[in-house]
């Protein structure tokens, strides 16, 4: 991938640093609901050891990216979608929150985190066209598949827990993702910053 300004190197450790930390708090959710990963049960130790991963592994990834952005010279201009940004995220959230309600009212909690999974999954179908980003685009289709598979084939007593664990493994392995094109960026300025020197 090619990357020309400290600008794209940012946006990209920023992304690394959501999609790890929101990955945790997917985990978070499957060990807070009844089901595979409550605590007591093997499972929710893998869970709880896994939460590491992004302390140890992506976020101090990112930081260092945000370091290796000075490598590249800084854009002057402002993007012109972040009130579109808002404007999808805001829709996101106020739309699970009126189905959250609503499945609430009904007395089907148990479908409350699938519901989420589908609407997080779907922001990111307009969010990844906005930036450009198709591995977004791609996320969020995994991501809502994943739900949709998931509501169709698990006992509702496990429903919600693994349901939130695979989506915080489809938001690491999406970071993972950013973090080796960041790299591959990365090891392509340096020999055009030797050839600058030469």
């Amino acid at each position: 991938m090619k990357i020309e300004t400290a600008n794209q190197m940012r946006h990209m450790a920023t992304g690394i640093l959501i999609e790890a930390g929101f990955g945790a708090v997917w985990f978070s959710i499957a060990l807070s609901w009844e089901g595979m990963f409550s605590a007591g049960n093997p499972a929710a130790v893998a869970v709880r050891v896994c939460l590491l991963l992004p302390v140890r592994c992506l976020l101090p990834a990112a930081f260092w990216l945000f370091k290796q952005s000075g490598r590249f010279p800084r854009a002057q201009t402002m993007p012109p979608w972040r009130g579109k940004l808002f404007l999808i995220i805001f829709t996101t959230y106020f739309l699970f929150g009126v189905s959250a309600f609503v499945l609430q009212r009904l007395h089907l909690e148990a479908y409350i985190v699938s519901v989420l999974a589908i609407f997080v999954g779907a922001h990111f179908l307009p969010e990844g066209r906005l930036l450009g980003n198709h591995p977004m685009m791609a996320t969020g289709v995994v991501m809502m598949f994943w739900a949709m598979a998931a509501m169709v084939s698990l006992p509702i007593a496990h429903l919600a827990s693994v349901t939130a664990v695979g989506c915080g493994l489809i938001l690491w392995h999406s970071a993972a993702i950013i973090l080796a094109a960041a790299m591959d960026g990365l090891r392509r300025r340096i020999p055009d910053e030797v050839s600058l020197v030469q």
